[in-house]
């Protein structure tokens, strides 16, 4: 194509745009999302300012009464004869087990994957520690990452405020693996058990609270609660292209939903999302990492959701109500569960509940999920056979374009023959340019008598769209890519960054490589576009660049591979066009002598 004048100046004024947008946008940004911020600690003050309100009428729910000795209702709550007052067996266990709250050293549960540490006097999760993933990119040995939320965020994981403030009186029993906890708080005993599973992330948990007061008493509204994981920016030093934050829910009907853990449009918080019908498991997730708690007697009150303002960020916590719990003397209550906190693979979350597989959050798009689990579970189990995930990726990309193939070339067949027809096109344009409907009958006679669709060409593109996405959203969210490293690039799920930084940028070869086939395969292209509209096309790839610059290496690598194959394949098929032109003349000629 003839760089002349018109065509320098396009470029010219495209890399204005880009510029701009290069240098520009970003600090625009920026400067918007600390005047949000500023409005979300506003409403998020006020909004503390209310719940403690709420916490100070709710500490007096259940009204101090005079003890008396009981008889008939311990007995009727199923409890031993009646020798002494349930308040006397209370406190002559208290008094032998005198350990002060503040004495008492985190319990830690480990295995060769994950370790939670917990602390006994309010019998809560502190922190997860994931030891097959590290916090950044190079970081040391030990270095692992740590779902923990910190400041005045909610713990890890925990049964409600009431069950959960300290006590003065305790036992613990803990190997290891498992963790048997009792705690005696004013009007309850309540007992905890942890259990690791071996190779695996998930705790199975058990609780059972017993009235142990003289007289009947209620837990409004308790709530187990899982925090888990705040957003990756907050633990890591990862560049996130685009980062994802869900609650996720499954009601006790086997239905799915999920909602964004953030301000609403209007400004509103969704502090006050509550479903009311019973549900099976709640969950946070961020883009890697999730955070769920499953009940499979289901959770009679539904959801609660809460969040709190930590680092700028929003960090959620979720968990399941059970309604509200009354106990008469001596009666106990239990509830088993089980608490997952580890990466969003397939295969694990798949093994916790069926319907849990809907908080992978795959693809971009909830409804191109179908067709990027399947991708997903392939590439994962294509780099486990291989053991080299930037193979993996190369080989289910070509795999991808090679099942594509006959789409693709339906598609080039079909721009090519609307291109040879272009010049008749023209002379049908010039002669009924004031006379729309016969230029359409003529047009579509035209179409018919050179056996061309003028849709040919999209309908194969449009079929690809779905799978495009899908593959594109699977190499930007699997957890398998991060930190895995493939030729210069030191991380599949960020820029393939060399060379030194200067002014914030670094060089990014998969993308300028990228940028570079992009431009040949346009001149490839046949174009049904008038020459103006084709020098204007030229921009594209500039601006495509600019955009994508920060792509993860592991999505430029496919789009690049991607990029090759069809350079590839419209070079095969400008051969075999040649050829039957070639063919067709011959014939032509053989004609005229005979």
């Amino acid at each position: 194509m003839k760089f002349d004048k018109e065509t320098i100046v396009v470029l010219v004024i495209a890399g204005l745009i880009m510029a701009g947008w290069f240098f520009l946008y970003p600090q625009y940004q920026k400067e918007q999302a600390e005047k949000l911020q500023q409005q979300k600690v506003e409403q998020l003050k006020n909004q503390n300012a209310i719940r403690q309100q709420k916490a100070e009428e709710a500490a007096n729910v259940v009204p101090a009464v005079e003890k008396k000795p009981v008889v008939k209702e311990t007995a009727a709550a199923g409890t031993e004869a009646a020798v002494k007052t349930i308040e006397e067996k209370a406190a002559s266990v208290k008094e032998t087990l005198p350990v002060a709250a503040d004495m008492l050293k985190p319990v830690v549960l480990e295995n060769k994957l994950v370790k939670f540490t917990f602390d006994p006097a309010t019998g809560t999760l502190i922190s997860t520690e994931l030891k097959t993933f590290k916090k950044n990119v190079g970081s040391a040995e030990g270095e692992n990452l740590i779902l923990k939320p910190e400041g005045e965020a909610k713990r890890s994981f925990y049964a409600g405020d009431v069950l959960s403030t300290k006590s003065g009186s305790f036992h613990i029993v803990e190997d290891g693996n498992r963790m048997m906890l009792t705690r005696y708080l004013p009007d309850f005993k309540v007992e905890e058990t942890f259990t690791l599973q071996p190779d695996s992330y998930t705790l199975d948990v058990t609780y059972k609270i017993q009235n142990i007061s003289v007289q009947p008493r209620e837990l409004k509204d308790l709530t187990f609660w899982a925090a888990g994981v705040p957003p990756i920016q907050i633990v890591s030093d990862d560049k996130i292209n685009t980062d994802r934050h869900y609650i996720d829910f499954s009601l006790a009907n086997g239905d799915t939903d999920w909602f964004t853990p953030d301000f609403s449009e209007d400004g509103e918080l969704h502090d006050d999302y509550v479903t009311n019908e019973a549900a099976k498991w709640v969950g946070s997730t961020n883009k890697y990492f999730a955070s769920l708690l499953i009940n499979e007697s289901n959770f009679k009150g539904g959801l609660r959701f809460d969040q709190t303002l930590l680092k700028k960020q929003t960090i959620p916590s979720v968990g399941g109500g059970v309604s509200d719990v009354k106990l008469l003397p001596g009666e106990t209550v239990s509830y088993a569960m089980q608490y997952y906190c580890g990466p969003k693979e397939l295969s694990r979350v798949e093994a916790l509940e069926d319907t849990a597989l809907d908080a992978m959050h795959i693809a971009y798009w909830s409804w191109f999920e179908f067709i990027a689990r399947p991708i997903a579970r392939f590439l994962v189990w294509l780099g486990k056979l291989i053991g080299n995930y930037g193979i993996a990726i190369i080989l289910l990309t070509l795999l991808v374009r090679a099942l594509l193939w006959p789409l693709v070339q339906k598609s080039n067949n079909s721009m090519r023959k609307m291109q040879k027809i272009q010049p008749k096109m023209k002379e049908l344009r010039e002669k009924y340019k004031d006379d729309q409907q016969e230029l359409s009958m003529r047009m579509m006679e035209l179409y018919r008598t050179e056996g061309v669709n003028p849709l040919g060409g999209c309908l194969p593109m449009l079929l690809q769209i779905p799978i495009f996405f899908a593959m594109y959203s699977v190499f930007d969210s699997a957890v398998e890519l991060r930190h895995v490293s493939f030729l210069w690039a030191k991380d599949l799920a960020q820029p393939d960054g060399i060379g030194p930084v200067i002014f914030g940028l670094q060089l990014h070869p998969l993308i300028i490589i990228m940028t570079i086939l992009m431009v040949v395969q346009q001149k490839m292209t046949p174009s049904q576009m008038e020459p103006t509209q084709q020098k204007i096309m030229m921009a594209v790839p500039i601006i495509m660049l600019v955009m994508l610059y920060w792509l993860p290496s592991g999505l430029t690598l496919y789009w690049t591979i991607s990029q090759a194959v069809s350079i590839i394949q419209l070079k095969v098929s400008q051969k075999i066009a040649e050829k039957d032109n070639g063919s067709a003349g011959g014939n032509t000629k053989t004609a005229k002598a005979k």
